[in-house]
Order: structure tokens, then C-alpha cells, then sequence
């Protein structure tokens, strides 16, 4: 577990703190503190792999996210049109009543399930994510929230369905690759920290290829760029592993030890010729077998995907069959080959101890959350929601379809909660507006999906007027509410205890959200 002891200067305080964004890399920080307010955010050492190094937007643009005059410090109502973003001031035992009631007359006529929570990957720390709040929409039988679909589900369940739960080479381990294949992966804006080991292997005389239709950023530092047209991959990899299987390239003794399903996967992809694949992806032959013959000479050799793979209609399979080439080759024998990816696999992560799913009446809906526009706007679902609560999220902003989106939220017959550190989009269409603390006036766990450090936050400041953590503003709606359960006033304490307890195995794995 990564930590760092915070120092004081003579003027200022200089205290650790992890950036909560959504990227595998999840940076430690170092935020100078003025007078309670935060002046500087810097990266630190302590996390081995961020080294200090952070995105310019951190060290630019947090002081002025805090502090700045979209910062949302008190609960707002709204007192003109939906969308026109008119509210006033009024106090939280003011907005919690309204919430209540509003909520309690919505599951009056249609049922608790007309009631949906709306969140995303705004702070990344576990209790902030998803912790209490899960605990009071599940008591509450609120219509369930199919998340991954946003983003990286889909490469999620194709690394599942190909490896399980397990993780693969990490990135504090790859530089000794002789060569890395990124593909997919927008490493220079969502990745950063790959970027240099890129660099460091070829200084070393290895070798980068990019794969992208784009030519991204990072492809003016590689030695190949194949561009295959969008939704070609699958076929790319296929002809990759006809070319591997040609060269000899594959490890049978691998194969026949650790691989289930090579032969059906071959028959599949022996029917992708060069000629056909290239006739398909746009990319030429010599190119292809380039790219074999460096990947079957290569020791070891590695494939960092991103999720940019999954944006199509084919983008599971076409993961899958890049899954599939360091198994049929062996790449996997050394530590740094293989795949990057599965991070998250390492961390003892007891999600649903900490959310509470076995509180869901059975039978409860599930709803994915690319549709929610949709069913906002058409009532396209029975019962209709009547009662929304957006909180680490911008749907207006985020969502496909942004008319929908905003024909969905302007309707003044469904309630509207956003939960919010600045005022959003999404909040100018809200009924009421509630006062989050950001991540550095709370205390939470990080567990990062890209890298195999867990790290400990600690409030830096204390929260921007009268704005609350994720945490404590569910324990009020809960207590609003009436759930008297000791579960629904448990302390951040011990929901980190709960985060991390691995002493029922029945509660472990993932989150329902991921």
C-alpha cells in the first residue's frame, strides 16, 4: 500500500492525496495546502509506477475545481425552467424532506422501480463510487443501474471470458519487452504513464508498433503504424495468428498445458487468408507479416490494448482474438509479456460487502444505462421513472444521444436529484442540487484498474461550505428514509474495512456496477 507522511513547510502544508480520475494510471499526489485551500497539486514519488509525473489538467485545473465560482457549496432548488439553471439557496433539511416526499409520491403510484439511480466513474475511490449509496437504492428497491456498458465492460468480460480472474504483465514490469504492440490504446492522453516505457524500450532497441485507424500521438514514436479500418480487428488478429502458425511460432507444449479451444479458434481463423484480411482491413500484406515475424522473434513481447477496441459491434471479438495470439505463442512465460490489463484482479476487493446487493427485492429491473435517456424521454419501460438521482456523472455530457438525453431530463414530471462537486450540464436540469465534497475533503481507498498499487487518500482540506461526502449524504437520505439499520450509518472507517474484508467469501468479487 502506497503512503506518504505529510510535511509541514513554513507558510504552507504539503499533504499526500491520490488522483481520483477515471484512467488506469491513478496518480499520487502531492497538494500544497494554503490557509485550507488548495494551491498546488504536484505529483509525488510514493506511487513507484506515477513517479511523480501527472496530467497538465490535474496540476492546472484542480485548485480552480474547488475553489473556483462553479463550486457548488450549498443545496440549491429550482425555481425556474428546467434547463434555464435557476435555483436558491436552502438548507439540507429542507432538500432532504423535498426528496422524501417527492420519491415517496412517485413509489406511492408506480412502485419503488420508478425510482433510478444515475452514477457513473466520477471519483474513483471505492466509497465514493459506490458504497452507501448502493446500500440505500438497493433497501429502497430502486430499478438497478447496468453500468459497465459505458465503458470498458466489454473489454472487461472479454478478458473474463478468455483469462478469468486473473491479472496480466503489469506496468512496473514491462519494460524489459524487446516489444510492445498498442493497440487501440490512446496511450498519450489515456494512458500517460506508458508513454515513457514506450520510449525506454526502443532506447533499449526494442520495438513499438501502434495499431489504430488514427494515427494517434503515440504513432509518431513507433517503428509501425497499422491502421486497420474500424471494426477490423478481429480480422487483423486472425490473420496475425494464420501468419504466427505458418512461421511456427506457437507453443505447443503452452497449448497443450495452459489453452483450451485452440483448435475451433484456428478453423475460425484459418478461413482469413493474407489476401482476404487485407482486402478487409485495408492493411497490406507485407505489413501483416511484418507484424507476425517481429511478434514471433520478439522475447518478450507484449499487447497494452485500450478500450478504444470496444466501439463497435464487433469490438468483444475482436479483443478476444488479440487475447487469443500471446496464448497461442507462449508470451505469457515471462513476466514482461504477454498482455497489459486484469489490474484490478489483484486488490481483495469485497464489493458487494461494501454495496449490499442481497438488499435488492428479487425481481428488481435492471437497466443499462446506454438506454436511460431513452426511457426518460419515451417512458419505454413500465413503470416509468419518475425519479432520478444523478450523482458521479454527467449524463448530458457523457451519454450517446445527447438530444434524448436532454429531452429525458427537461421533462417536469420526473424528479431530478444531481449530487455534484461543480455545477454540471446535467444540473441546470435538476429539482434539487446537493453540495459534494471533492476527493481531497474526504478520506477513501483507491484501487486502480491499471496498475497493482492500493493507496490511502486522507482529507487534505476540510469540505467547501456546507458540501458533503458521497458517503454522508446517503447516510442522511438513508436515515430520511427510515432505514434504521446499522449498515446505513456505518462510519467511512468502516466501510474501508468493509472494501477490503475478505472473510466471507459469498460477498467478494466485483461490484454489481462494474
Amino acid at each position: 500500500m502506497a503512503s506518504e507522511t505529510a510535511t509541514e513547510t513554513t507558510a504552507e502544508l504539503e499533504k499526500p492525496s491520490v488522483c481520483p480520475l477515471d484512467c488506469p494510471d491513478t496518480c499520487s499526489l502531492q497538494v500544497t495546502v494554503d490557509n485550507g485551500r488548495i494551491a498546488k497539486v504536484r505529483g509525488s514519488d510514493v506511487n513507484p509506477l506515477t513517479k511523480g509525473v501527472i496530467c497538465n489538467k490535474v496540476a492546472r485545473l484542480y485548485p480552480d475545481f474547488v475553489h473556483g465560482d462553479n463550486r457548488l457549496t450549498q443545496p440549491l432548488r429550482r425555481i425556474g425552467a428546467k434547463g434555464e439553471g435557476k435555483f436558491e439557496a436552502i438548507s439540507w433539511v429542507e432538500a432532504l424532506d423535498l426528496i422524501h416526499d417527492r420519491f415517496q409520491d412517485a413509489i406511492a403510484e408506480h412502485g419503488p422501480q420508478t425510482i433510478l439511480p444515475l452514477n457513473y466513474a466520477g471519483p474513483h475511490g471505492l466509497l465514493a463510487m459506490g458504497s452507501m449509496d448502493l446500500r440505500f437504492f438497493h433497501q429502497l428497491g430502486a430499478s438497478v443501474l447496468s453500468r459497465r456498458p459505458m465503458c470498458g465492460g466489454i473489454k472487461t468480460e472479454a478478458w473474463l471470458g478468455t483469462f478469468g480472474t486473473i491479472a496480466g504483465a503489469q506496468m512496473t514490469d514491462i519494460e524489459d519487452a524487446k516489444l510492445i504492440v498498442v493497440w487501440g490504446n490512446n496511450v498519450t492522453f489515456s494512458n500517460l504513464h506508458l508513454a515513457p516505457v514506450l520510449q525506454r524500450v526502443r532506447d533499449q532497441g526494442g520495438k513499438v508498433v501502434v495499431v489504430d485507424p488514427i494515427r494517434i500521438k503515440v504513432a509518431e514514436q513507433a517503428d509501425m503504424h497499422i491502421a486497420p479500418r474500424p471494426g477490423t480487428d478481429v480480422v487483423l488478429a486472425f490473420a496475425l495468428a494464420n501468419e504466427l502458425e505458418r512461421l511456427g511460432a506457437f507453443d505447443q507444449d503452452f497449448i497443450a498445458e495452459k489453452v483450451e479451444g485452440a483448435d475451433d479458434f484456428m478453423a475460425e481463423a484459418r478461413t482469413y487468408s493474407l489476401e482476404r484480411a487485407a482486402e478487409i482491413t485495408g492493411v497490406a500484406k507485407a505489413d501483416i507479416r511484418t507484424l507476425a515475424a517481429w511478434y514471433h522473434d520478439a522475447e518478450p513481447a507484449l499487447i497494452a490494448t485500450g478500450n478504444g477496441l470496444e466501439r463497435n459491434r464487433n469490438g468483444g471479438a475482436g479483443l478476444r482474438a488479440i487475447f487469443a495470439l500471446p496464448a497461442l505463442t507462449g508470451k505469457f512465460r515471462n513476466p514482461a509479456g504477454g498482455l497489459v490489463g486484469g489490474s484490478g484482479n489483484l486488490f481483495p476487493k469485497t464489493g458487494a460487502r461494501l454495496t449490499r446487493p442481497d438488499l435488492i427485492p428479487k425481481g428488481t429491473r435492471t437497466l443499462n444505462i446506454l438506454d436511460v435517456g431513452r426511457h426518460l424521454a419515451d417512458d419505454d419501460v413500465d413503470p416509468p421513472i419518475r425519479g432520478l438521482v444523478v450523482y458521479n456523472h454527467n449524463p448530458l455530457v457523457v451519454h450517446p444521444d445527447q438530444n434524448t438525453m436532454r429531452r429525458g431530463l427537461a421533462r417536469e414530471d420526473i424528479f431530478t436529484v444531481v449530487v455534484d462537486v461543480a455545477k454540471t450540464d446535467s444540473a441546470d436540469f435538476a429539482d434539487i442540487v446537493l453540495p459534494a465534497a471533492s476527493h481531497f475533503e474526504h478520506d477513501d481507498l483507491f484501487c486502480a484498474y491499471g496498475q497493482q498499487y492500493i493507496q490511502r487518500a486522507e482529507a487534505v482540506i476540510d469540505p467547501v461550505g456546507e458540501a458533503l461526502p458521497n458517503t454522508e449524504i446517503f447516510r442522511r437520505l438513508a436515515r430520511r428514509f427510515g432505514f434504521n439499520d446499522p449498515i446505513f450509518q456505518a462510519s467511512d472507517a468502516e466501510l474501508m474495512d468493509d472494501a477490503l474484508d475478505g472473510d466471507d467469501p459469498r460477498l467478494g468479487g466485483p461490484r454489481p456496477s462494474e
